[in-house]
């Protein structure tokens, strides 16, 4: 029969086996209160997520509705007019390279009356006499003139006329079939007075950019970009997830939006202003990186008290919880020392009884009586100091464990208390342990030896033979017997760590479960096996 380990050896880990003896078994009670705690601080983890998103969520929605507002400028000097056109005869003039200059956007001006296209050229302002550069120009204000009602066509140029100085005005924009680059630019007819001004917003472009710099105050708190709709569609208005703001930039990617920022940081697509560029560009607002930078560090100091809150709650209920489990398991650590002690005491008293009995011989001599009466003193006296040594043990159960010089003595005193036991039922025990000696908890390992001898002496036949012996790092403690071993459905209930039903006339192995549970505290191995001296149960101590 091979040996079937029980309880394996765990060296060097005697400090931190004391420090984790607060650590429930896997069969203790307290594991449902641990899951119940574990389950309610994996729910409550919400809240600290729950509202860093919503304070996120409200401080953006402030800044866009802010944003929005100041925005709302950009759009109405891209619609309308912001200032007359100075009066002009050969295009460079310097009030009207000053008005240029404000106007980056302009790249064309028609004048209605007289139907004469002039081209932007820079800084200046130029005449153009060629029929294929003024006709989309002039086209365009032809059609714009059309739509407009306090315009009225006039000729065979539809050039208009106008009617009243000052409700003449208005906008009208160019569409992907009528301009063929809509797709690349968005364009509109601004008019007003004589004048129609065509404008053209090319996405990055330097003339955006001076156009932007120009309007924008210095340090805005936000960046105003367009993008064409034509190249992205529905994907612009998909929310994104708060975590790819602080992704590097991809790169410039062409008509995604004018400006150059060095972060990535929030935008939204302003539908309202978006309104300003006709159907198929978008508005979209998006913070400068100086107030994202402060956004996101005002993000993380929320979140860091949030889940400073959450990790303090989480650290004083678990230690509320640990401080159960510790009461538990000092009551079950009592239950199995108090168990190892009083089952260990059964033989030594068994051999007391022995010796009563022969006391009240009648043959036996006054003096031999008396003799035998010391000798019970003696071993009444070592049992107290037993008794005593492992109650104090337990008192000390959270603490470093003692650890006793077990040497060739404590073998010998073995021998000498047991063996009247074995001879009241004309059997022989013999222990070897003469060469050995180990620091461990001598009552424990006292405790350990009696439940193996008083099992062999019960439940097993012949010679019992108690053998020590050292290997590299380890003490073996064998305890043979020339019986037919443990039964099997007790070495399962060991394994199982629950008492193994009734076996007739073997006991319930109350004694080895205790024995085990022992060895696993003490960090003990302990196995069961036959060899060809016998069945033999073995001890392996670490050290």
């Amino acid at each position: 029969m091979p040996f079937v380990p029980i309880a394996r050896p765990r060296p060097g880990t005697r400090r931190l086996r004391a420090a984790l003896r607060i650590l429930p078994g896997p069969r203790a009670a307290v594991w449902p209160l641990v899951v119940a705690w574990a389950a309610i601080c994996a729910m409550l983890a919400v809240l600290p997520a729950w509202w860093l998103s919503d304070w996120k969520n409200l401080a953006l929605d402030r800044w866009f509705s802010a944003t929005h507002t100041q925005a709302a400028r950009l759009t109405q000097e891209w619609e309308h007019w912001t200032a007359g056109v100075p009066d002009f005869a050969t295009g460079e003039e310097p009030a009207l390279r000053a008005w240029l200059a404000r106007e980056a956007l302009v790249t064309a001006l028609v004048d209605s009356d007289t139907g004469r296209v002039w081209l932007r050229d820079g800084d200046r302002l130029r005449p153009s006499t060629d029929p294929e550069a003024t006709r989309e120009p002039a086209d365009w204000a032809r059609r714009a003139l059309e739509l407009a009602p306090t315009w009225t066509p006039r000729g065979a140029k539809a050039v208009a006329s106008r009617r009243g100085f000052g409700a003449d005005a208005g906008t009208w924009w160019l569409v992907g079939t009528v301009d063929d680059l809509a797709r690349e630019r968005c364009s509109i007819v601004a008019f007003h007075g004589k004048w129609c001004l065509i404008k053209a917003w090319v996405p990055g472009s330097p003339e955006v950019e001076r156009w932007l710099q120009g309007t924008l105050k210095p340090g805005a708190a936000y960046r105003f970009g367009v993008v064409s709709g034509f190249k992205h569609g529905e994907n612009l208005k998909r929310p994104r997830t708060f975590a790819s703001f602080r992704r590097a930039c991809e790169g410039a990617v062409e008509g995604r939006l004018e400006f150059t920022c060095p972060d990535t940081a929030p935008y939204r697509v302003d539908k309202e202003l978006s309104q300003s560029f006709g159907g198929m560009w978008y508005a979209v607002l998006q913070m400068a990186p100086e107030t994202y930078r402060a956004f996101w560090k005002a993000y993380l100091l929320r979140g860091l008290a949030a889940w400073s809150a959450y990790a303090l709650m989480v650290a004083s209920s678990g230690l509320a919880v640990a401080l159960v489990i510790l009461g538990r398991n000092r009551e079950r650590l009592l239950a199995d020392r108090l168990a190892s002690l009083t089952h260990s005491l059964k033989t030594p008293l068994a051999v007391l009884k022995l010796r009563c009995d022969t006391v009240l011989n009648p043959d036996l001599s006054r003096d031999m009586q008396e003799a035998r009466l010391l000798e019970i003193r003696g071993e009444v006296d070592h049992l107290v100091r037993s008794i005593e040594g492992g109650l104090e043990e337990m008192r000390g159960r959270y603490a470093e464990r003692a650890r006793d010089r077990v040497d060739a003595a404590f073998f010998e005193r073995m021998d000498e208390e047991l063996t009247p036991a074995f001879e009241a039922q004309g059997r022989l025990l013999e222990v070897y342990g003469a060469e050995v000696s180990l620091d461990c908890s001598a009552s424990a390992l006292r405790a350990a030896l009696d439940t193996l001898v008083e099992n062999a002496l019960l439940h097993g036949r012949g010679r019992v033979a108690v053998k020590a012996s050292r290997l590299e790092g380890t003490v073996r403690l064998d305890v043979t017997d020339e019986g037919e071993g443990i039964p099997q459905a007790v070495l399962e209930g060991l394994l199982r760590r629950a008492p193994a039903g009734p076996a007739p006339g073997k006991g319930r192995g109350m004694g080895l479960l205790v024995l085990a549970q022992v060895a696993r505290q003490e960090g003990w191995g302990l196995a069961f096996g036959r060899e060809e001296a016998g069945f033999t149960a073995r001890l392996e101590i670490p050290g």
